[in-house]
C-alpha cells in the first residue's frame, strides 16, 4: 500500500496532519539475546527494528537479518518485512569466515570517508 506524503515548502505548515509516535528499540536491548513468540532467539541490531534471528524453516535452520514493523493496533507485536536476507547455515559459516577481511575493508573504506 502506498501513501502519498504531501510536500511542505519552506515557511509552510501542514495543519491537521496526524503524526505517528516514533517507536524505537530501547538502547539497552540492542545486542542482547531475546526470544520471540515462537521461542526463537533474536538480537536487535538498532535502527528501525532491524534484527538478527535464528529460526527453523522447512527442515532447515536460517539466520535472518531483517527489518520488522510494529502492528498499528498493538505496538507490542512485530512482523517481518521483505527488507532483509535469510542465510542457510552453510552461507552463515562462509560469512563468518569472511568477517576479518570484511572488518578490514570497513576500516579501510571508513578511513577514506567512503570516497575514492
Amino acid at each position: 500500500m502506498f501513501r502519498l506524503i504531501p510536500t511542505i515548502r519552506r515557511g509552510e505548515e501542514l495543519a491537521d496532519t496526524p503524526v505517528k509516535p516514533s517507536i524505537k528499540v530501547a538502547p539497552e536491548l540492542v545486542g542482547k539475546k531475546q526470544l520471540d513468540a515462537k521461542n526463537n532467539p533474536y538480537w536487535e541490531i538498532g535502527g528501525n527494528f532491524r534484527r538478527v534471528s535464528v529460526e527453523p524453516f522447512e527442515s532447515q535452520t536460517l539466520v535472518s537479518i531483517r527489518q520488522f514493523v510494529h502492528d498499528e493496533t498493538d505496538p507490542t507485536k512485530f512482523y517481518p518485512t521483505k527488507k532483509g536476507i535469510s542465510l542457510t547455515v552453510e552461507q552463515w559459516k562462509v560469512l563468518k569466515g569472511c568477517m576479518t577481511e570484511i572488518d578490514e575493508a570497513v576500516e579501510e573504506i571508513g578511513q577514506k570517508g567512503g570516497q575514492e
